[in-house]
């Protein structure tokens, strides 16, 4: 991992291209008050990791569904059996 500090659009541009050249990846692009600069890194960006109370929440949601699909079945078997019955 490297950080290059740039002062101009142009070396901005010349950095990022020669980057590209080498097979980098850009990590951070970063305009502070006093400082302007790029992280580059060999490895792509990897996708940040989802929180036990995301996953938590994602399988909540999940089951809700599932469970919501399951009662939509049940009510179509009882309407189909209530119909048999009829005849």
């Amino acid at each position: 991992m490297r950080k290059v500090n740039y002062n101009t659009g142009e070396e901005r541009e010349t950095l990022l291209n020669e980057a590209e050249a080498r097979g980098e990846y850009l990590i951070e692009d970063a305009i502070l008050l006093n400082e302007k600069y790029l992280i580059f890194d060999t490895a792509p960006p990897q996708a940040p990791q989802p929180t036990p109370d995301e996953i938590t929440a994602q399988t909540i949601a999940q089951l809700a569904l599932e469970n919501a699909d399951l009662k939509a079945q049940v009510q179509t078997l009882a309407q189909t059996v209530a119909q048999l019955l009829l005849k």
